[in-house]
């Protein structure tokens, strides 16, 4: 009897088990194809755009994928954050784009001040560094530290985020170096610039801001940034005293060394980024012909 029963109990947990397996398989093709539908019905509006039209050669798949991720495959918000991200790179703030997004001239990608880790955190969000100690004002302007950030932004969008519901990613930023020779140029221009590049204009969503080595100096500058974000994302900041309450929210095995973390950098960070970006250098060129 007692066989029987489990036997019984064998097939029908095999049976459960093929079932579940099949309906996440069913469910998988179902969003795939729900992604292709929604590319496609994307590409087809943006060949009838007003404003878009022009730059529907540009828009690749990729970027197009990325814009879609970022705000949930609604095909209508999607044109309009794209509407906007051409008008940012190629009206707004076009004298920026034609000089400074080169990624074949720019020397500063070399110098890998903001940089993707290779691991994820617990919630499977992408984590990216900055390390403001590796620029140097002497040899670097502002606008090359910040087409750096944009061309890293424009290449996770791309490639790293692929795996994102909604371009969540969490960000560290490590202050250690910041002085007022660099603060100086975070005049309020720059941070509404700043902020419509890395933010407005991408679908991005910071779902944490994590600083470390804050100094008093770099208190003062956080309390006048926060007038300019919008209150979820200055909400979102947060300053740790100690590497120890980071590692709370980011873990110490995906980390390099130099943030209290178990790998050295060529383990902890993506080696590819500088090559990806640079292997687009025609899509930058292209919107800066416009």
């Amino acid at each position: 009897m007692y066989h029987t029963i489990y036997y019984f109990l064998v097939a029908n947990i095999n049976h459960a088990f093929q079932t579940h397996h099949l309906l996440t398989s069913l469910i998988h093709a179902m969003s795939t194809l729900n992604k292709r539908i929604k590319l496609d019905l994307l590409k087809s509006k943006i060949s009838e755009h007003e404003k878009l039209q022009k730059f529907e050669d540009i828009l690749d798949n990729a970027v197009l994928d990325g814009f879609l991720r970022g705000k949930r495959y609604n095909v209508e918000a999607t044109l309009k954050s794209l509407e906007y991200f051409m008008y940012v790179r190629t009206q707004k703030y076009k004298a920026f784009t034609q000089k400074y997004l080169n990624p074949l001239s720019s020397t500063f990608l070399n110098v890998g001040k903001f940089k993707i880790l290779k691991g994820k955190d617990a919630q499977g969000r992408r984590v990216g560094v900055d390390r403001f100690n590796l620029w140097d004002t002497r040899k670097y302007s502002v606008d090359e530290v910040m087409a750096e950030i944009v061309m890293v932004v424009d290449e996770a969008i791309r490639s790293y985020l692929v795996d994102s519901d909604r371009n969540d990613v969490v960000l560290i930023f490590d202050c250690e170096g910041i002085s007022f020779d660099k603060a100086r140029h975070g005049t309020p221009t720059r941070v509404f610039q700043a902020l419509d590049l890395f933010m407005n204009s991408v679908p991005i969503r910071p779902a944490g801001l994590h600083l470390i080595n804050v100094g008093h100096f770099v208190y003062f500058l956080i309390r006048i940034f926060k007038r300019f974000m919008k209150e979820k994302i200055s909400n979102r900041i947060q300053v740790h005293a100690t590497l120890d309450s980071l590692h709370e929210h980011v873990p110490k095995l995906i980390l390099p060394r130099s943030l209290g973390g178990e790998l050295d950098n060529e383990y902890a960070f993506e080696t590819e980024l500088v090559s990806r970006i640079r292997n687009n250098s025609e899509f930058y060129k292209r919107i800066a012909d416009y």
